[in-house]
């Protein structure tokens, strides 16, 4: 397999670690942002020296997102794939939260994601390339105590569409990934087992059968422009 040269956000830990490593491991180049845990960005690095680069940044930054995106140029020596990953949750009635926090929730989760994006348009006409978009299942079946987050995603999914019929001329395809849930540390500590329950396979998905469908994407999907794959073990059926 070729490697690509792939900038993915969020790549310390969750699903986004999942997928930076499985795209390691298949021989791909990747450029990946983080914004607190640099031990972990470190790790990552060390494990694939020349072939991995975190960098620290804050999405909701556009002077963060213009230095991401240049620093992976540069280390890449352009782009073929960007995975939009990172994101941050908020839990409560929405009466009740602090309006910082829903503020926060969307600039991160869409602004910051959409400017990003926007950035990287121009290189990834040249390569051709392609956009996968981390969405949530709640984008499209909604949550009740998560509604700036359910909001933001489902937005990320009108977006990834759009940008399917704007930019599939130029040959980039733009997807989406809408998870359910996943063992993952975001979940730790939660009370999850109704969920659980209401899922047909009864069981929490692994963040490495994400990775491995994202790679299935950019290796054999050319066909594939503007859909929204769930991947939830049936919750959303």
């Amino acid at each position: 397999m070729t490697g690509k040269k792939i900038l993915l956000t969020g790549g310390t830990r969750g699903l986004g670690r999942a997928m930076a490593e499985a795209c390691l491991e298949a021989g791909h180049q990747v450029a990946f942002s983080y914004r607190q845990r640099e031990d972990l960005a470190r790790e990552l690095m060390e494990a694939f020296p020349g072939q991995a680069l975190g960098i620290q940044g804050d999405l909701k930054l556009p002077e963060d997102n213009e230095r991401l995106l240049q620093e992976s140029l540069s280390f890449l020596g352009g782009l073929d794939v960007l995975v939009n990953n990172a994101g941050r949750e908020g839990y409560g009635f929405l009466a009740d939260m602090d309006p910082r926090e829903v503020r926060e929730i969307l600039e991160t989760n869409l602004m910051g994601t959409l400017d990003l994006t926007r950035q990287a348009i121009p290189h990834l006409i040249r390569s051709q390339g392609l956009i996968v978009t981390i969405t949530s299942i709640w984008g499209k079946k909604g949550a009740s105590c998560e509604v700036p987050y359910a909001m933001s995603k489902a937005a990320l999914e009108a977006m990834s569409i759009s940008l399917a019929r704007e930019l599939g001329p130029a040959g980039v395809r733009s997807l989406t990934l809408a998870p359910g849930l996943f063992d993952t540390e975001m979940n730790e500590g939660l009370e999850l087992e109704g969920f659980v329950e209401e899922i047909p396979l009864r069981r929490m998905g692994d963040p490495r059968e994400a990775a491995r469908l994202l790679l299935y994407l950019i290796r054999e999907g050319s066909y594939l422009n503007g859909a929204s794959i769930t991947i939830d073990g049936g919750w959303s059926i």
